[in-house]
Formats: structure tokens, sequence, C-alpha cells
């Protein structure tokens, strides 16, 4: 009787640190929808799209077409909320939307890396995410 009473504890208490595991890893992820607006997934939402090369940007003419594959590729993406910092004068491309200024995303090519800007100092990523930035850079050529 003792005994079971014993493994009773141990496997509550492991219990509840898997569900306070669970709950820190959903707090620190989270879809992109819930970062960005609704605006920027909208049929009718305008992408800007440019491409980042120092100072300078510059603006690259993308088919509606492509911009809704682009919106298709980030929706429903996992994003892990990151205290590492990035200047966006290292990215590759800056992708922003007409109908919130807000809504930004800094595509770091070479790190593998998506930084989404949010109203907080941290910001989120979706990292080592390779396949996904080819997806994007292909739309962008």
């Amino acid at each position: 009787m003792k005994s079971m009473k014993k493994i009773l504890i141990i496997g509550l208490i492991a219990l509840l640190c898997l569900i306070a595991l669970v709950s820190i890893q959903s707090l620190n992820s989270l879809k992109i929808e819930d970062v960005l607006t609704d605006e920027f997934f909208r049929e009718d939402t305008i992408l800007s799209i440019e491409k980042i090369n120092n100072t300078n940007f510059t603006e690259i003419p993308i088919s509606k077409r492509n911009q809704q594959e682009i919106k298709g590729l980030l929706k429903e993406q996992i994003l892990t909320r990151t205290d590492n910092t990035f200047n966006p004068l290292d990215a590759g491309y800056r992708i922003g939307s007409s109908s919130n200024t807000d809504d930004q995303i800094y595509i770091f090519v070479s790190e593998n890396v998506i930084v989404i800007p949010s109203k907080s100092s941290s910001g989120y990523s979706i990292k080592d995410n390779k396949k996904l930035i080819q997806e994007i850079e292909l739309l962008l050529k």
C-alpha cells in the first residue's frame, strides 16, 4: 500500500512537470497568424518586397499570384520567440504589407532565419527552415 502511494505521488509529480514544460513551450511558440495581422493574409493585400544590400533597399516587382503563394507558404508557420537580435540591414529581403506597416518580415538567407519583429522588445523567428526560404526566393525571381 505504501509503495503504491509512492508510485502514485511520483507519477503525479512527473505529470505536473510535463504539463509545466508543455505550457512553457507553448508560450514561446505560436502561429505566424498570431503575430501578423489578419490583413497580411487577405487576398487583396499587396506585399511590398525589397532586396536589402547594406543600406540599399531595392523593390522587387512580384506578380499577384506569387504574392499569394508567399502568403500561403508563410501561413500556419510555427514561430519561436527569440531574444537574439538581428540587424535588419543584414537581412536578404524585407516583406511588408500595404494594409499595415507593422506587418514586416525580414528574411536572413544565410542564417536560414525569418524574423518577424513585434511590438515588444523580442521578436519571433522561423529557424532552420531552409526549404521555406528557398521556395520564397524562387518566387522572388
